[in-house]
């Protein structure tokens, strides 16, 4: 800017010089009128230029402003919890009556949620979880977010199955089917490290691998029993709904109470006796070697069939170096899971329903029961109504079958009608009516049951895509 400005005073110092009247010799008249008509010219295209260049700036430092007020919105919305954590509570509560009780009513879990972005590569989340049993950290992980492998470390939910991955509250039933319980624990609940690989198809389809102390958790909130993916004491650790004691009593009478009771119990008179000193649980802090760890593997797809239909398939596989908490044991757990859902094209977003399903293979070697496979899963329908009433509404059946681990040919059956009124995403009640046909010699599970559930929700409390039922 100095320089044009000095620029322009020395041209007009010449032009009023000229303008002057300089002694030009006669006949140089002519010559010096072009010049001084030159020289007003380049002061006009000067003075031109002069005003495009202060334009232009004007508007490079209007820009330089409106992307850096961009650049602050998008950090805002991609992290809008730097600084602020999002925090949420779920209630789950229910009445229930069953075979061995006439009634009873239960705060079933208190569920606080904590999370935050950490900076634009992580995130991190916590769960803590409280009940009349007592309070846990139920989940407290970190999660990258702009890698292209996504890496979770920490105790959270494993990718194995798909109700597995789910909080008690979000099923859509009351009661994690006893399939599930006895197969995986109920949840899929492990402490570790997970990788997802999302591969660049069309549609969704996603690699996870995983290494955890183990998988599979029962709880302080309604369950009895310990944190063991390896245990086959599946039916002490019923359901999270406390229906859990009689099947320790039936497991605890055979050569397997140890776990439903103290993992470090009259079994360690035996040959095991170093199993209960080496074998220390995640939850109590203990180390263990790479061949003592649980092995993960899934495979998950997702495919829209059209406007209104999609489908969800996957396959899991566990693999669990000891069991029963015998060192030269081993089992494998293989999942097979499907969903298909439909979403009509009608201005209420709550009408479709859900057919899905989950098929378990337990495979397991031991020195008192030899090789055993048990089979099990279940299966559930969900229809969406709208009746003109307010909330949503909606109506479903349950079907599940548990086999007992130790002799497969034993099995519950189970067939569970249940209505669902949510008046807001916030508030849900839900009637349930279960009938059971068992085999296994778990009287809680015979027989006609009954349960009305009630669900509340305060502030941000997600847990993110797997909430779609």
């Amino acid at each position: 800017m100095r320089r044009v400005e000095l620029k322009r005073l020395v041209l007009g110092c010449a032009a009023f010089l000229l303008a002057c009247g300089l002694s030009v010799p006669v006949g140089a008249q002519e010559p010096v009128d072009a010049l001084k008509e030159q020289l007003r010219e380049m002061q006009q295209e000067m003075g031109d230029l002069m005003k495009r260049i202060e334009g232009l700036e004007r508007k490079k430092a209007e820009t330089e402003r409106v992307e850096s007020v961009e650049q602050s919105v998008k950090s805002i919305q991609e992290s809008p919890s730097i600084l602020n954590p999002s925090i949420g509570l779920a209630i789950d509560t229910t009445f229930e009556s069953r075979p061995d009780t006439d009634g009873e009513f239960n705060v079933r879990s208190v569920e606080l949620g904590l999370s935050a972005e950490i900076d634009p590569y992580a995130r991190a989340y916590t769960f803590i979880t409280g009940s009349e049993g007592g309070i846990e950290v139920e989940e407290a992980a970190v999660q990258t977010t702009s890698l292209p492998v996504n890496v979770t470390a920490g105790r959270f939910f494993a990718d194995f199955g798909r109700l597995p991955q789910f909080h008690q509250h979000e099923l859509p039933f009351v009661n994690t089917p006893l399939s599930m319980t006895r197969m995986d624990m109920g949840e899929s609940l492990g402490t570790g490290i997970q990788w997802r690989f999302l591969f660049p198809t069309p549609f969704y389809l996603a690699l996870t691998g995983g290494v955890f102390n183990e998988i599979g958790h029962s709880h302080a909130h309604g369950a009895t029993g310990h944190d063991h993916e390896g245990e086959d004491d599946h039916e002490g650790e019923d359901d999270h709904d406390h229906e859990g004691e009689d099947d320790h009593d039936h497991e605890g009478e055979d050569d397997h109470d140890h776990e439903g009771e103290d993992d470090h119990d009259h079994e360690g008179e035996d040959d095991h006796d170093h199993e209960g000193e080496d074998e220390v649980h995640a939850d109590e802090g203990g180390s263990r070697s790479l061949k003592d760890l649980t092995y993960l593997g899934r495979l998950h797809a997702y495919f829209d069939l059209s406007e209104t239909w999609n489908i969800e398939v996957g396959s899991s596989l566990a693999l669990s170096p000891r069991t029963e908490m015998e060192e030269d044991s081993r089992r494998s757990l293989l999942g097979v899971d499907v969903t298909l859902r439909h979403r009509p094209l009608v201005p209420g977003f709550y009408e479709g329903f859900t057919v899905a399903g989950e098929w378990f293979v337990n495979s397991q070697d031991s020195h008192d029961h030899g090789t055993t496979t048990a089979r099990g899963g279940y299966a559930y329908a969900n229809w969406d109504v709208n009746p003109e009433l307010p909330g949503k509404w909606s109506l479903g059946l349950l079907l599940d079958s548990a086999p007992d681990l130790h002799h497969p040919d034993d099995t519950t059956l189970s067939l569970s009608p249940y209505i669902t009124w949510a008046p807001s995403e916030f508030n849900r009640l839900r009637l349930q009516y279960t009938h059971g046909w068992d085999d296994v010699g778990s009287a809680e599970h015979d027989g006609s049951q009954l349960y009305l559930q009630w669900i509340t929700v305060i502030g941000s409390h997600t847990h993110g895509f797997r909430e779609r039922r």
